[in-house]
């Protein structure tokens, strides 16, 4: 396949959206009780600070928010839509979907939805599925949104973690390429892999309380910190090889915005200038599910990431899962 043009993709981009909290936890913010510093976050993760959501600022109002943007960049309406996935982990409510609210919010009275839980993998996850339902013929234009609302599920008394995650949402708009190469057979570009025995590595702990009583995060850092460089790479590696191209082909890659130094070792191992990876977690911090978009929506905007272009994205998250796609922005 040639990736050098959008004709190869099954996907077409057509535009997006994000949304982040008003309120701004800077490090030098945090509560004393935490006995951490500026300087010891940003050195061990690169975070200088993170959204928090209000009691207002649902996951299902931010995935709304930032679909409503996307639609508007895609230049179509909600009624356009023949699917909607949200990957998300924080949902609303056990159910019915986050999707289902956001359906109901932009009255995408045509579409089909659904939630995908697949932690920080989520977005690459939902993604795979956009993919091949398009090429399946079940959809033409679909909204695939990555929302969370991590704030309220992180322990304030434990720095290892609160430190690390914030809020907010991302959406992109895709949709059939008509325009492909009637030559060759388009194929999804994305792959997926999960590692069940990695479950106990990063979890919701329902014993921990929190404000909301949520249950809390816990994480073996140091095991997540090697997984997520090992694993991403890997991902990244066969996304290459199923589809024939090389690193070069590349015009940037957006991974999962979890920590400086796991995407710095990313980048190290490919070889890859700083000027092809996209980072934000230092501003978003971890957003789990929503990283990914977020990013792409944010140097997209701040003309960072520049139209025509082949992105790489890949992600890591608990379960253990981890995958990576392609697209044409």
């Amino acid at each position: 396949m040639d990736y050098s043009n959008s004709n190869s993709f099954p996907l077409i981009f057509l535009g997006s959206g994000s949304y982040l909290p008003q309120h701004v936890i800077k490090n030098i913010d945090l509560p004393a009780h935490l006995d951490t510093s500026d300087e010891w976050i940003r050195t061990r993760s690169g975070i200088t600070q993170r959204h928090k959501s209000s009691s207002e600022e649902t996951t299902s109002f931010m995935a709304t928010q930032s679909l409503i943007k996307a639609l508007d960049h895609a230049k179509i309406k909600a009624t356009d839509l023949d699917a909607i996935i949200v990957a998300t982990t924080t949902a609303d409510h056990t159910f019915p979907s986050t999707a289902a609210r956001v359906q109901a919010n932009v009255k995408a009275d045509k579409a089909f939805v659904f939630d995908i839980q697949a932690a920080c993998s989520g977005f690459v996850y939902a993604y795979s599925m956009a993919e091949n339902m398009v090429i399946s013929g079940q959809a033409k234009h679909i909204a695939i949104i990555g929302a969370e609302h991590m704030t309220k599920i992180v322990d304030w008394n434990d720095r290892g973690t609160c430190v690390l995650f914030g809020d907010g949402a991302g959406a992109i708009i895709v949709s059939s390429n008509n325009q492909s190469n009637v030559n060759e057979k388009i194929k999804a570009t994305s792959y997926l892999f999960s590692d069940g025995c990695g479950y106990d590595k990063l979890y919701v702990d329902p014993t921990i309380k929190t404000p909301e009583e949520k249950g809390a995060i816990v994480m073996d850092g140091k095991e997540i910190f090697k997984k997520a460089i090992l694993k991403m790479g890997q991902a990244i590696e066969v996304v290459l090889e199923k589809n024939n191209i090389s690193i070069e082909d590349i015009d940037y890659i957006i991974p999962h915005q979890a920590n400086a130094r796991i995407i710095k070792g990313i980048a190290d191992r490919f070889n890859l200038p700083s000027e092809k990876v996209i980072v934000t977690v230092d501003v978003h911090a971890n957003t789990s599910a929503a990283s990914i978009p977020l990013a792409l929506d944010v140097s997209l905007k701040n003309r960072t990431l520049k139209n025509n272009s082949t992105v790489l994205i890949v992600g890591m998250g608990a379960g253990i899962t981890w995958g990576a796609s392609l697209l044409r922005i």
